[in-house]
């Protein structure tokens, strides 16, 4: 597999990543198989790791289609980022990166959903 796939940040292996282009402005979604409750995600970061983002969700992977907002990330510090309390339903899970802290690009060594379900699939821009 590709060293920096999306799959990477949802295979339970923490010594294969996911990682974006060297810009600011990515995005990293995963497709939970069916609507699920989420309560929480953790976001294990490389040393590569967007300093602010949103959490989303959405109904469709498809270009164009709407997401909203569940949570904004301002000035994380990287490590692990737990976001919980969610109780969201949704299909798909979508961070979309705003800043990034370092001059590559954002970089994660899982994206954990908790809930109902686990990602069956997941996509990112390579």
């Amino acid at each position: 597999g590709d060293h920096w796939a999306a799959e990477n940040a949802i295979d339970g292996d923490f010594k294969t990543r996911w990682s974006s282009e060297f810009t600011d402005v990515e995005w990293f979604a995963v497709d939970l198989g069916a609507q699920t409750l989420v309560s929480s995600v953790s976001i294990f970061w490389e040393r590569a790791f967007g300093l602010s983002y949103e959490l989303q969700k959405g109904d469709s992977l498809l270009e164009g289609s709407p997401w909203t907002t569940i949570v904004t990330i301002e000035g994380s510090d990287g490590d692990i980022d737990l976001l919980d309390g969610l109780d969201v339903r949704t299909r798909y899970l979508r961070l979309l990166t705003a800043d990034r802290a370092t001059q590559y690009g954002h970089a994660m060594w899982e994206f954990q959903v908790h809930g109902t379900q686990s990602p069956v699939c997941c996509i990112g821009p390579l």
